[in-house]
């Protein structure tokens, strides 16, 4: 990432991090939870779910994420009992000390794979992908973010030299090309869109020989940046782990330092949003990317079903489908915009009823002084209200 000319930064996130490096848990049995120490922060007190499988945590105990730092990774967990929230403390959860917090029959605490799946889905944290096509479209997303960065030239001192579109004329909230932060595909690692667990009879563990289950699994983070990592786990029986990660896409981070430099402040202010809209354009793409419903069929059948029943279909019918549009457009009539992977968008046009979907380019500013949006130059009507 080239150094801007207004400030420099520091990023306080190791882009593709722990790529191919197995990282061994465990600490000795007999060991309690509440003697690790209480050094974690939870971010809120809603309990993760644990307990799908037969993976049971030991009696009072729950995990919850932990309170975002810039330079925080997984496993983002803490652990508390109802006595630790009261006063606001929790342990903090690691590779090394997670099998500790959950029960034990037989001397056995991960018995099926089910089990070994729901430990690494915990433990991997963000967003775990469970499809196929939800992966590729993730993917598909990230190539384009990185296609527009239109990369040329030759690397120079271990970096591609970089030639990026011109700013825009005037200072646009909704740029849609990623001016300062990057995304990189990385083709050397196999995706595992499906979370696959399996038996695996014998492997080394801390040096001795065990058994247990090898589990694989794609999941996204966006925090401290986004973040598509592959998650290959080895789970012992008695919960001790073996973790590897493989950066699959590297995207902007969501949180950064920054220093100013000897440029003027109007160039620090601007480059600075600038650097902020980057990291609303990539989490805009990547969440449409992530929701099945976010396409033009999902749209078509919505109009068509509720025309279909003659109920007509309203603003407010659209969100309860869809979630909350991206943007909203007041005007002579009221638009709500939802962005799509590719960069399109959906636009539902009509209030309180709405008449008419249309495929558009994102929408721009109106002016160079104002920040009120209209539709793209390029729209393709989809649906209209037949009566």
């Amino acid at each position: 990432m080239p150094i801007p000319r207004a400030f420099g930064l520091c990023v306080l996130a190791l882009f593709g991090s722990a790529r191919a490096v197995w990282s061994q848990g465990g600490l000795e049995e007999g060991q309690r939870p509440e003697g690790l120490g209480f050094h974690g922060t939870a971010a809120d007190w809603n309990p993760i779910e644990v307990g799908r499988s037969s993976l049971k945590l030991l009696p009072g105990w729950e995990f919850f994420r932990e309170r975002p730092a810039k330079d925080a990774f997984a496993p983002s967990i803490v652990a508390a009992r109802d006595v630790d929230r009261a006063v606001g403390r929790s342990v903090a959860v690691t590779f090394d000390n997670v099998h500790l917090f959950f029960t034990v029959r037989e001397g056995v605490r991960v018995a099926d794979e089910a089990a070994a799946a729901e430990l690494a889905s915990v433990l991997a944290g963000g967003t775990v992908i469970e499809r196929g096509a939800v992966g590729e479209r993730l993917l598909a997303a990230a190539r384009l973010l990185q296609d527009e960065q239109r990369l040329v030239g030759s690397a120079t001192n271990g970096r591609e030299a970089v030639v990026r579109f011109p700013y825009p004329a005037h200072e646009s909230k909704m740029h849609e090309r990623l001016l300062h932060w990057t995304v990189r595909v990385h083709d050397d690692v196999e995706p595992a869109w499906r979370p696959k667990a399996e038996a695996a009879p014998s492997f080394e563990l801390h040096g001795a020989i065990t058994s247990g289950f090898a589990v694989s699994l794609c999941v996204f983070r966006d925090y401290p940046y986004f973040h598509v990592a592959r998650v290959d786990v080895l789970v012992a029986r008695d919960g001790r782990t073996q973790w590897k990660e493989s950066t699959l896409v590297s995207g902007p981070p969501v949180v950064w330092s920054s220093a100013v430099g000897s440029s003027s402040d109007t160039d620090f202010e601007r480059q600075n949003r600038e650097m902020v809209a980057d990291t609303a354009l990539a989490r805009r793409r990547f969440a449409a990317a992530l929701d099945p419903r976010r396409s033009p069929t999902f749209a078509q059948k919505i109009c068509a079903n509720a025309e279909a029943a003659a109920t007509g279909l309203t603003g407010d019918d659209v969100v309860r489908a869809l979630g909350k549009p991206d943007h909203v457009l007041h005007g002579e009539e009221q638009i709500l915009i939802y962005g799509l992977p590719d960069g399109n968008v959906l636009e539902f046009v009509g209030d309180p009823r709405v008449r008419e979907l249309r495929l558009a380019e994102v929408p721009r500013t109106r002016t160079e002084l104002r920040d009120d949006l209209v539709s793209g130059p390029r729209i393709e009507k989809l649906w209209e209200l037949s009566r």
